[in-house]
Parts: structure tokens; C-alpha cells; sequence
């Protein structure tokens, strides 16, 4: 990487919090690890939201104010939502 792209690098992790250094800290946690694990297994779909979701968490700390981190949130949580509920028969109460 050159002197720039260092340099815009630092700002990013400084504005965001380190959050991919953080998300990858945390995943491969042992406290994590073994429930991601399981995860996988079941709904193997949702590692990449739940990624995505865990780093926008992240992302938070760094930049609290920022509305599109909550946006992004929303985002990759509607992914999981619609692949959920996709193979499940719709009734009317399932909005509750």
C-alpha cells in the first residue's frame, strides 16, 4: 500500500473505529467461535449479513452519529428477515 492509500486506511479506521480489525477479533474469538459455528451449520445464508451487521455495530463506536451504519443495519437484518421468512407459509398474524 502506498503513502496515500496508508493514509486514507488511517483515517477510515480512525472515523470507524477499527471495526474490521474488531470483527475479525471477534470472530475468531473461542467465546463466538463455537456459536458461529452452529450458525453456519443451520443457516449457513445469514453468515454474511450477521457479519455485516456485527461490523456495522462496530462501526458505531467510532462514528455514533452517522445514520447510515443504522441504515446499513437495517439492510442486512432485512436480508436475514425476508430469507426466514421466504420458505414460511404466510398467515395473518405472522407480522406479530
Amino acid at each position: 500500500m502506498d503513502d496515500q492509500g496508508r493514509k486514507i486506511s488511517e483515517i477510515h479506521n480512525k472515523e470507524y473505529a477499527d471495526a474490521w480489525a474488531l470483527t475479525g477479533q471477534l470472530i475468531a474469538s473461542r467465546d463466538v467461535r463455537p456459536n458461529l459455528d452452529n450458525l453456519l451449520r443451520t443457516y449457513p445464508r445469514m453468515y454474511f449479513p450477521w457479519m455485516m451487521i456485527l461490523n456495522k455495530l462496530l462501526r458505531v463506536l467510532g462514528s455514533p452519529g452517522n445514520p447510515d451504519h443504522w441504515l446499513d443495519i437495517q439492510g442486512y437484518a432485512n436480508l436475514v428477515w425476508t430469507e426466514l421468512t421466504a420458505s414460511k407459509p404466510s398467515s395473518d398474524d405472522s407480522s406479530t
